[in-house]
């Protein structure tokens, strides 16, 4: 920055001794020399900034290519020079869109001949889903910063930011989960070579769990089915229900943390289930096979946003062949907790972020029906693993 601004001070001493041979060249004394200089000047401005508008580019960048809710990043403007004069002072002007942050930035700095410089701000995103930022405009300065000539720029710039995910090495204050895994862990797979039945193949299937002597007399993939299979499904309910309390940001994130952390240990103990929530009024489903399946339903978590519309009792009725259940929401319904233990089959463990212990009076006391709530004070590896 420093030699810039020299080297524009000798242009302007030099701009003067060009004003000065002029006078003198046309018969004038040294001040005509300042009357030229005081011409000459704009019009050279001018015709840089001008230049610069044609041949600079103004570009919008974020430093982390996967931003992960409460981890600090930094968003910069870059400018790209591709004239060979110099941009002594540029300033940049971002706004965002979102919800969450809603606030404009001004960047400045300046670019060299042929060059690129840029400018970087920190950032803290304090809750997941799609911040939209816009390059509005670059504004280019000269003469001392009195002549400026303003560029509306459309550059635009998406940042999804993930949710945070907690690693649980165990599940032991979730029993359905946990009974689940021990079952998994002791049928033995193929190493017995004990099953009880045959289907046909299901991407996900082990190249180990396939019938291999029966899928050749049948000219088709052939899995073998265990007594403790992954065929008796794990559902989990993710209720998106947005409740009116002053931090309904806050417990909405620690519902999806809590999701997504029980879903990545799942998947990663090769523990099959299938999630539902609601979207638009209608019925989403993800099944969730191997660990390859995380991802997407990681990606597809980060946006989904809660409704106060959304009514989980309506959903609840759905009565699904699955025994065992689980449930993440912000507060525990108890019209739709009713609803799910219909099923005399089920079991129900629900995750509730919210600790109001005024929500917790009218819930149905049902001996298949576990509680768990998240206090503020507490992380979420705290509350599964107990």
């Amino acid at each position: 920055m420093k030699k810039t601004n020299t080297r524009f001070k000798l242009t302007y001493l030099l701009l003067l001794l060009e004003a000065v041979f002029f006078a003198s060249l046309f018969g004038g004394t040294v001040p005509y020399a300042f009357l030229f200089l005081l011409l000459l000047l704009p019009l050279l401005s001018l015709s840089h900034l001008l230049l610069l508008r044609r041949f600079a580019e103004p570009l919008l960048a974020a430093q982390t290519e996967r931003i992960v809710r409460g981890t600090p990043t930094q968003l910069g403007a870059l400018m790209r020079n591709r004239s060979v004069l110099p941009a002594p002072a540029v300033a940049m002007v971002v706004r965002s869109h979102s919800e969450q942050r809603p606030q404009q930035q001004v960047f400045r700095f300046a670019v060299d001949a042929r060059g690129q410089a840029q400018a970087w701000v920190p950032m803290l995103f304090n809750y997941r889903g799609l911040y939209r930022f816009s390059l509005e405009r670059a504004v280019y300065f000269d003469l001392w910063n009195i002549l400026r000539l303003g560029q509306k720029v459309g550059s635009v710039l998406e940042l999804v930011v993930y949710p945070h995910l907690y690693p649980i090495e165990n599940l032991r204050r979730c029993p359905i989960l946990s009974e689940r895994e021990e079952r998994f862990l002791r049928r033995g797979w193929e190493e017995t070579g004990l099953y009880s039945d045959v289907r046909g193949y299901r991407p996900g299937d082990a190249q180990t769990r396939i019938h291999w002597k029966l899928s050749a007399n049948k000219n088709d993939l052939i899995s073998k089915v265990y007594e403790t299979s992954d065929d008796d499904e794990l559902l989990i309910w993710l209720d998106l229900h947005r409740c009116g309390e002053a931090n309904a940001l806050d417990l909405e994130e620690r519902v999806i943390e809590m999701a997504l952390s029980a879903m990545d240990y799942c998947l990663r103990r090769a523990l099959p289930f299938t999630l539902c929530y609601r979207q638009n009024g209608e019925l989403v489903t993800c099944d969730g096979r191997t660990a390859a399946d995380f991802e997407r339903i990681y990606t597809t978590l980060a946006t989904v946003p809660f409704d106060p519309a959304v009514n989980l009792t309506d959903f609840a009725r759905v009565q699904m062949p699955v025994r065992e259940t689980l449930v993440f929401g912000v507060s525990p319904d108890p019209d739709a907790l009713g609803c799910l233990l219909d099923n005399p089959n089920r079991r129900v463990q629900f995750f509730c972020a919210d600790d109001n212990p005024a929500r917790w009076q009218d819930l149905p006391q049902h001996p298949a029906l576990q509680l768990f709530s998240l206090p503020p004070d507490q992380d979420i590896r705290k509350i599964l693993e107990g």
